[in-house]
């Protein structure tokens, strides 16, 4: 009778010792199933504390570099809106200073400069008519026009744009009483057309530097995404290869468990029937 409940006891020693790995090789099963279908080796705070805060801080920054990116991207659709305007403005004055000098030659006939003037009053309306639907956002951009850009992930990361420092409606640029109906009218008038020509230049330039300016920064927000990315992903990223192959080990040590715990049954139960 002893020997049977000693033998009894060894058995269920066995036993307990055999299912305590096979918990354990279960547990190691479980954790490397659910890297492989999460994709991430850190998927609590649990499996590592500083890894899952600083991966998730890499993250927000990420979020917030993406965010500001396309915040650039739509300062320079406005930019390009506006350089688009002002230089259909440019172009409309550069025709109303080709108008004014043929104005001022003295063997026109005053109909001849009535036709002219005509013209021009309807060039000055024109312009006006492109200024006014220059915009983007309700935002006039040849009217005075100071944009605000987020341009970083970091609160101080932020640009002011002067898309135009002046209104450019017609009367604004001197343009918009223009008088050729003489020719020294319209000798006088020239001045202030090469004015209003030297103010859109200024703006066109200044867009055009603008852009520049923020194409490169549209690059750098981009290396700087991939770079955080990158950083984030040796974190918390999982390593396919790795987890399966760790998965393979723990599925082989599982089955040899299995085997081992059905043979000390087995043999457990062959004692018993000897006894």
């Amino acid at each position: 009778m002893a020997a049977t409940q000693n033998s009894n006891n060894i058995a269920g020693q066995q036993l307990n010792n055999q299912l305590l790995n096979l918990n354990r090789v279960n547990k190691q099963i479980g954790i490397h199933q659910n890297r492989l279908a999460t994709g991430k080796k850190i998927n609590s705070a649990e499996d590592n504390a500083a890894g899952f805060v600083i991966g998730h801080t890499l993250q927000a920054r990420n979020r917030g570099l993406a965010t500001a990116m396309n915040n650039v991207g739509d300062a320079r659709i406005s930019l390009s809106v506006a350089e688009s305007g002002a230089t259909d403005v440019l172009g409309i004055l550069e025709t109303m200073k080709t108008k004014a000098i043929q104005a001022a030659n003295g063997t026109l006939s005053d109909a001849d400069r009535a036709a002219i003037n005509n013209d021009i009053s309807a060039l000055a309306d024109e312009i006006d008519d492109v200024v006014d639907s220059t915009t983007l956002n309700d935002i006039a951009l040849l009217s005075g026009a100071e944009i605000s850009v987020q341009s970083g992930a970091e609160t101080t990361d932020t640009e002011s744009v002067e898309v135009s420092s002046s209104d450019h409606h017609s009367s604004d640029l001197g343009v918009s009483d223009v008088d050729v109906s003489s020719s020294d009218s319209a000798s006088a008038s020239l001045a202030s057309i090469e004015s209003a020509i030297a103010t859109v230049q200024s703006t066109v330039a200044s867009l055009g530097s603008y852009q520049t300016r923020f194409a490169h920064k549209e690059n750098n927000l981009a290396v700087a995404i991939t770079h955080t990315e990158a950083a984030r992903s040796k974190i918390e990223d999982a390593d396919f290869a790795k987890e399966k192959m760790e998965e393979m080990k723990e599925k082989i040590k599982q089955d040899t468990t299995n085997a081992v715990n059905a043979q000390s049954q087995l043999s457990a139960q062959n004692v018993l029937n000897l006894l």
